[in-house]
């Protein structure tokens, strides 16, 4: 049985087990087969849509090792920061001081709008999501090489900005979001979860963007 069908068996036993004692109603069992639907499909509706949905682990309740990302990085997009890291002794910058800084609403230096929404709350926490590795996490996860916030805003906006001229650019519509697959023309991170894994974290020389207008919806480095 694969890792996704693993999981996919627990979240499932776990909800029936909430159920012992009592025999399984016709609405318990449907919502097992809705549970078990969704997380076998979710991996190719994020490569088809552009956007990260909860992972099997969040269902399940389990506690995603971090495992060992490559040399270089640090663990903790939020809690450790690393000082210095934008050059010339920067102090590094936090998550959660740029949003309280403004109002909850952060503008990047591009114009990028980063506002509430996702299941981490905040775009800009979505984000720094991608600053990490998550092993278990069905399919594939792209990950910044840079865990500083303010290092992966910047990178977001030159990404951003190259799209905008069109710039070693691919450009699709998906609704009212616009894709962007920017061609960074050196590694920016690396492609994680078990996907990833399973080839050895290969590096990444690509960022997605996913926006709707000037407000960012998510971004993360691709191998296209």
């Amino acid at each position: 049985m694969s890792r996704d069908s693993q999981a996919i068996a627990r979240v499932v036993q776990s909800v029936l087990r909430g159920g012992k004692g009592r025999a399984p109603t016709p609405l318990l069992l449907l919502a097992c087969v809705l549970l078990a639907g969704y997380l076998f499909f979710e991996p190719s509706l994020e490569r088809s849509w552009g956007v990260d949905l909860p992972g099997v682990h969040e269902y399940a309740g389990e506690n995603a090792p971090q495992g060992t990302p490559p040399a270089g990085r640090t663990s903790g997009a939020e809690s450790a920061p690393r000082a210095g890291t934008g050059g010339q002794g920067r102090q590094a910058t936090s998550v959660e001081s740029l949003i309280r800084s403004n109002s909850d609403t952060y503008t990047s230096p591009a114009g990028l709008r980063y506002s509430r929404g996702t299941q981490h709350g905040h775009h800009l926490r979505h984000l720094m999501a991608h600053a990490e590795d998550e092993p278990n996490r069905p399919g594939q996860h792209g990950v910044f090489d840079s865990n500083d916030v303010q290092e992966v805003v910047d990178l977001v906006d030159e990404a951003y900005r190259k799209a905008e001229r069109g710039v070693d650019t691919r450009e699709r519509r998906e609704g009212d979001r616009t894709v962007y697959v920017v061609d960074m023309r050196r590694r920016v991170g690396y492609v994680g979860g078990q996907s990833g894994g399973r080839r050895g974290h290969p590096p990444a020389d690509h960022i997605q963007l996913v926006l709707v207008g000037e407000k960012l919806i998510t971004a993360y480095p691709l191998i296209p």
